[in-house]
């Protein structure tokens, strides 16, 4: 477990172990991730850098570990790009929805790889050629005729 947590559970809370299988429970729950991870055990090695998992595992288990922080901000760079776009869109709304619980409001982050996930966010910043070629929120540049809208279509 220790390897899932990029770190060493905090030994001088009697809960701690029971808290963190709990809210990985909870992710695994979310990122549809729950019934891999029952198959090959917690224990399972999964290789230098995870190369016993498949792309799809990988990218939903570095999901998991980047959640597990309960970071103030997030930066996803297409951590979802193995998957197709329903379940991509699936996954992202959990986990927008999730972050957003109890009042938990960090800033997110998120490269894209299906422009359609755009309209999760509050502004969308769209970058070409190393600058900044549009920037507003769903409405404004699915309306404008610009790079977005070509990319929405």
């Amino acid at each position: 477990m220790d390897n899932v947590l990029f770190g060493r559970i905090a030994y001088q809370q009697a809960d701690a172990s029971d808290r963190i299988r709990g809210i990985m429970g909870e992710l695994f729950d979310a990122l549809d991730l729950y019934d891999d991870v029952l198959s090959i055990g917690l224990e399972f090695d999964v290789g230098s850098g995870g190369k016993r998992l498949t792309m799809v595992q990988r990218q939903k288990l570095n999901l998991a570990r980047a959640l597990l922080k309960r970071s103030d901000y997030f930066i996803f760079n297409r951590p979802l790009s193995a998957l197709d776009q329903r379940v991509q869109d699936q996954i992202t709304r959990n986990i927008i929805e999730g972050l957003h619980e109890e009042g938990h409001r960090p800033a997110i982050i998120w490269v894209l790889s299906n422009a359609r996930l755009a309209e999760m966010f509050d502004r969308i910043l769209l970058f070409d050629r190393g600058g900044l070629a549009e920037a507003g929120n769903f409405p404004e540049l699915s309306e404008k005729n610009g790079m977005f809208k070509e990319l929405l279509s």
